[in-house]
């Protein structure tokens, strides 16, 4: 099964999808409210094979797809159509935003918004990043970057958690540190 997250540049409301769904003669299959960590989702299939998941994630304040089919190419060609009609944003333009963030807001969405366009293959890049942000002085910059970790699933992320553990005096932060350690399956 071959995934993409496609996050945007500006709120894309769910309006604006329905309309672009109806006109590309996507079949609305239905929509999941939220439970527990998981996000509230609506869900179009694009072909017998093919999805497209509008994600409504509420831990990281924002929305964006998952592109979901048997193939790679159906996934590029439906990301090809998104990008003509909406400005989406890719993992190395967000890489490069959440790079150049300052200040606890900007960290707090450009994170938030690597978290909805990185790739399903482990980055190098993504990682440094987001191993420094888990070293921010921000409360708020750390807890977001446990939960992008806990988004993007990679088990690379157990190490530098364990890490954060070793350091954190925040219980909060911690406790969240430890959700997303048993989450990467790290424990």
């Amino acid at each position: 099964m071959v995934r993409r997250k496609v996050a945007f540049r500006r709120v894309i409301l769910l309006s604006e999808l329905e309309e672009f769904a109806q006109r590309h003669s996507w079949e609305f299959e239905g929509w999941y409210p939220a439970a527990g960590n998981s996000p509230a989702e609506y869900i179009w299939r694009v072909s017998a094979d093919t999805a497209v998941h509008r994600i409504s994630d509420e831990l990281l304040g924002l929305h964006y797809l998952l592109l979901v089919s048997e193939g790679r190419g159906a996934v590029d060609s439906l990301f090809e159509e998104l990008s003509e009609h909406f400005d989406v944003l890719t993992w190395g333009e967000g890489l490069s935003e959440a790079a150049g963030a300052e200040g606890p807001v900007s960290k707090i969405t450009s994170v938030a918004q690597l978290a909805a366009c990185a790739p399903e293959e482990f980055t190098e890049g993504i990682q440094l990043l987001l191993e420094d942000r888990l070293c921010d002085p921000d409360k708020d910059v750390r807890e977001v970057t446990l939960i992008a970790m806990c988004r993007i699933m990679w088990s690379e992320f157990a190490a530098p958690v364990r890490n954060l553990l070793v350091r954190e005096v925040d219980p909060d932060v911690r406790e969240l540190a430890e959700t997303t350690l048993a989450v990467l399956g790290g424990e």
